[in-house]
C-alpha cells in the first residue's frame, strides 16, 4: 500500500480508506498473511466510473432542474 501511495502521491491514509471503500462494495477481494494484500473481485471491463464515483462520493443524482421535465419553474433553461 505504501508503494502505491508514494507513487500516486496520494497520502497512505487516504488512500488505506478508499481500498476499504472498495472493499465494502465489493470491487476489491482481501487477502490476509505474508502474501495477502487486494484483489479485483472483478475484471476491469465489469466495473465502470460511475460504479467506481458512487463508491466513494455516494450515489449521484442528476439535478432538480434537469430531473424536472414538467414545464415547472425549475425546468426552464438558462437564457442565453
Amino acid at each position: 500500500m505504501v508503494v502505491l501511495a508514494e507513487a500516486t502521491d496520494v497520502p497512505p491514509e487516504f488512500l488505506r480508506k478508499i481500498v476499504q471503500w472498495l472493499h465494502g462494495a465489493g470491487i476489491l477481494w482481501s487477502r490476509q498473511g505474508p502474501s495477502g494484500g487486494y484483489v479485483p473481485s472483478k475484471e476491469s471491463g465489469e466495473v465502470n466510473l460511475l460504479e467506481l464515483a458512487s463508491v466513494v462520493q455516494g450515489p449521484l443524482v442528476v439535478n432538480e432542474c434537469f430531473a424536472n421535465l414538467t414545464g415547472g419553474p425549475s425546468s426552464r433553461r438558462p437564457a442565453r
